[in-house]
């Protein structure tokens, strides 16, 4: 929840949209080792220019061409070497999603490269993420550094109305107990 809410604060899209969003590629997140902050990132980076629909289909389809790439093929294999990219780095699943991003960041430009390795599906998602790469880095830095789950919570626990209510259970339990 902690990431979620500080999605929302530094982003535009609320925790419940990101929710639904990550219901769409969450699986494939999952299995691609994309870790939560890096996720709630994403769909920040990409609710703007491509609209709440489209982005947990669009993530979804990136992390699927980025996946098993033992079943990658001919096109696949003939995007990334047009491209000049690293499968080591691409299909290290113990780097961090970014370094892989970064890896990818080699189709810019390229449409013929980026037209073979991502399924027709993924390439506007794709062109998207990869033009936006430093919203996203922006995005990431900011939702790690945030705290704002429990930032929220300590400034919901220290108000007036919270205390009353503490003090009310208090005295209530007080004669409870006495009695």
């Amino acid at each position: 929840v902690n990431k979620l809410s500080a999605g929302e604060t530094v982003g535009s899209i609320s925790i419940s949209q990101s929710t639904d969003i990550l219901r769409q590629f969450g699986a494939q997140a999952v299995s691609t080792n994309v870790k939560l902050e890096e996720s709630v990132a994403l769909i920040q980076t990409l609710t703007k220019p491509l609209g709440v629909e489209g982005v947990g289909r669009g993530l979804r389809n990136i992390l699927f061409d980025m996946s098993a790439p033992a079943t990658w093929d001919k096109r696949k294999l003939a995007g990334i070497k047009m491209a000049g990219i690293d499968m080591k780095i691409l299909t290290d699943e113990t780097l961090a999603f970014r370094d892989r991003l970064r890896e990818l960041e080699k189709f810019k430009g390229n449409n013929d490269a980026i037209g073979l390795f991502f399924k027709r599906t993924g390439t506007v998602a794709a062109k998207t993420l990869l033009q936006n790469m430093d919203v996203f880095d922006d995005f990431l830095g900011k939702i790690n550094s945030l705290n704002d789950a429990e930032d929220k919570a300590s400034k919901n626990t220290s108000t007036l109305s919270f205390m009353i209510e503490k003090l009310k259970a208090t005295f209530t339990n007080y004669i409870v107990t006495n009695n």
